[in-house]
């Protein structure tokens, strides 16, 4: 299948470059979902990358190399990473 082929069928897939602007307002919103993500590469601001790759553990979530402007917390970039595999899971719902 070509990728011309799974874009016709699932026209919400998010495009790998798209970058997503992540909102503070939803950090909160999230911390109860998305417990299987494996592993986040890099620091990132609220500004994230996607760059996925599924493995048998879960998800591979590769992120842009930007340094956090501010909040360092790891329960911050637990958010984050539950909202990057939100967003991965919402593309391929159809």
């Amino acid at each position: 299948m070509r990728e011309s082929d799974l874009r016709n069928r699932h026209p919400d897939l998010i495009h790998a470059d798209a970058e997503i602007n992540v909102r503070s307002e939803w950090l909160p919103l999230i911390d109860e979902y998305f417990k299987h993500v494996k592993e986040i590469y890099g620091e990132t601001k609220p500004s994230i990358c996607l760059h996925t790759a599924y493995e048998d553990s879960g998800l591979v979530i590769d992120c842009d190399d930007t340094a956090w402007s501010g909040n360092q917390s790891r329960e911050m970039k637990q958010q984050v990473r539950a909202l990057a595999l939100d967003i991965q899971r919402r593309s391929r719902d159809v």
